[in-house]
């Protein structure tokens, strides 16, 4: 995934009944986690791939199981400032909103979201909702 350079290429493969199986999370959601935000970390990653990497951390961090969700959230806190800097890059909305949307989730500095909102609106879609 992390070499993808289209949509398509960056699609993941084989992580059915590995990372998830039918809709549940595995215990492997947490090493994935992991990875996806070191991953995130690397500016060279293109922009196809890092959505993608950023949409299965968006699901993963409201797994049903709390303690895996948990722990996938623990991931994305260690990595906090690249989803920042993901939503504030200005790269594509569509990627900003995902960041902005697991920050929502693992950011405990409800004031620090805020002033993201208000500082990178322009960069997010048009209906932006939380619900």
């Amino acid at each position: 995934m992390a070499r993808a350079r289209t949509t398509e290429e960056a699609l993941p493969r084989d992580i059915e009944f590995h990372v998830v199986q039918d809709r549940w999370a595995t215990p492997t959601v947490v090493p994935v986690a992991r990875v996806l935000m070191a991953g995130l970390a690397d500016p060279r990653v293109a922009p196809a791939a890092r959505h993608q990497f950023l949409d299965l951390l968006s699901t993963f961090v409201v797994v049903d199981d709390d303690d895996l969700a948990e722990a996938c959230k623990d991931a994305a806190r260690a990595g906090i400032w690249t989803l920042y800097e993901e939503v504030l890059s200005g790269r594509a909305p569509g990627t900003a909103l995902l960041a902005y949307w697991i920050l929502y989730e693992t950011d405990p500095d409800e004031a620090r979201r805020d002033r993201l909102l208000e500082t990178a609106r322009h960069l997010l879609p048009e209906d932006l909702r939380m619900d």
